[in-house]
C-alpha cells in the first residue's frame, strides 16, 4: 500500500475476506531458494501493525518459517491486542521459543482465530541482535573527522599526543 505505511514508500496490505477463517494470511520468501536467514543472534522480531478491525491478542501471529511459502518448521510469534485503525509498533521477545531460527526462509502473518472482513497492513519487519558479553558490539563510530577552526588564520593546531610524566595531571 503506497498510501498507508510507516517506512519507505509503502506497506504491506492484506485484504482478509469474510470467508477466510484461520491458516495463513500471507506470506514473503525473504531468501532465494537456495539460501536461508540465520537469526539465531537475534533477540527479537520488531514490526509495525494496522488492522482496519480491534483484535484480542493471539488473533494474528507472526510466523518465521523454514519453507520459503510460510510452512514446515515454524515459530508463531502472538501479536498483542490491535486498536482499529491504529498503526502500533509490536517487538516479540524471541527468548524461551522452540525454534533456532538459524534456517529461517519466510516471514508470514497468520490468524490463529477468524479476524472477520479486515485489511491488515504491516511494515519495517526488523531484528534484533543478541549483545555478547564475551565479544563486545564495536563501537558505532570507527572514525571521526573534525574540521577545526582558530581565530587566529593559518596558524596550525597542535594534535600531538600528550602525556602525564609528573602525574600531576594535564
Amino acid at each position: 500500500d503506497t498510501t498507508d505505511y510507516i517506512e519507505d514508500s509503502a506497506s504491506a496490505e492484506m485484504d482478509i475476506a469474510d470467508g477466510f477463517t484461520t491458516g495463513i494470511v500471507a506470506y514473503e520468501d525473504i531468501t532465494s531458494s537456495t539460501y536461508s536467514l540465520d537469526l539465531s543472534g537475534c533477540t527479537s522480531v520488531t514490526f509495525w501493525i494496522k488492522s482496519s478491525g480491534t483484535h484480542i491478542a493471539g488473533v494474528f501471529q507472526m510466523r518465521l518459517s523454514e519453507a520459503d511459502d510460510g510452512t514446515g518448521t515454524t515459530e508463531n510469534l502472538t501479536v498483542p491486542a490491535l486498536t482499529a485503525d491504529t498503526w502500533q509498533k509490536v517487538t516479540v521477545d524471541l527468548s524461551g521459543t522452540t525454534t533456532s531460527y538459524d534456517a529461517v526462509k519466510s516471514v508470514a502473518l497468520y490468524a490463529a482465530s477468524d479476524p472477520g472482513a479486515v485489511v491488515v497492513n504491516v511494515d519495517a519487519v526488523e531484528t534484533q541482535p543478541v549483545l555478547s558479553t564475551s565479544n563486545p558490539m564495536k563501537a558505532y563510530a570507527d572514525s571521526l573527522v573534525l574540521t577545526i577552526a582558530t581565530d587566529v588564520g593559518g596558524q596550525q593546531v597542535d594534535f600531538s599526543t600528550m602525556t602525564d610524566a609528573d602525574s600531576e595531571g594535564l
